[in-house]
């Protein structure tokens, strides 16, 4: 009897590291959705046209980064199934609704910075 709560300790002891490693491994791969990092946009009444075409291409290229990222998200989840655990979700969840929430600020920001721009121009010309 006594080695056979061993056997099963050592069984346990096992399960819980294979289930550790198969963690790490998921998060792993969560960690190579890379979301982009944030932008520093030109201040619109001092922008000249060249800097506010440069940033509308980078806020561009920013959402079709973000796009992927939150793509790499769902396949990841995708991908672990119904092992998914509920951190693992709950995680996914939050860093996708914060990467949309940032995407959403910069447009903001974006159209906000052009308006000004658009109107001193207008003011000056």
């Amino acid at each position: 009897m006594r080695y056979l709560k061993f056997g099963i300790l050592a069984l346990a002891v096992l399960m819980s590291s294979w289930v550790k490693a198969q963690s790490a491994e998921q998060n792993a791969e969560v960690a190579e959705c890379v979301e982009p990092g944030m932008m520093l946009l030109p201040e619109g009444s001092k922008a000249s046209s060249d800097e506010m075409l440069a940033a509308q291409v980078a806020v561009n290229r920013y959402i079709s980064d973000t796009k992927n990222f939150l793509s790499c998200l769902l396949a990841h989840e995708k991908t672990i199934g119904d092992a998914l655990t509920y951190e693992q979700k709950k995680s996914s969840i939050t860093r996708y609704n914060l990467a949309v929430a940032r995407m959403e600020r910069l447009v903001e920001s974006y159209n906000k910075q052009l308006r000004t721009y658009q109107q001193s121009h207008n003011e000056a010309g």
